[in-house]
């Protein structure tokens, strides 16, 4: 069975407003399963994605902050 599909969506209203919930979905020679993610299944997917998250964060900020510094000192020093 491979992956098909993954979501995990915040819930904008209804009995789930607030919350996440989702489904995984796979696929394979015999048929497809779909799981569906409640709330608490949802974190810890989540939870389990934080750090990655972070890290990209933080990168790109870094690189953000480089381009713009970079920029700035390349004005500096066509004006002088």
């Amino acid at each position: 069975m491979i992956l098909e599909s993954m979501t995990i969506s915040l819930q904008n209203w209804g009995p789930m407003e607030g919350k996440y919930t989702g489904q995984i979905r796979f696929k394979g020679p015999a048929g497809a399963v779909e799981i569906v993610l409640d709330p608490r299944l949802s974190e810890k997917v989540l939870d389990l994605c934080a750090d990655a998250l972070v890290k990209q964060a933080q990168e790109t900020a870094g690189l953000m902050a480089g381009k713009i510094l970079s920029g700035t000192n390349e004005k500096q020093l066509t004006s002088s």
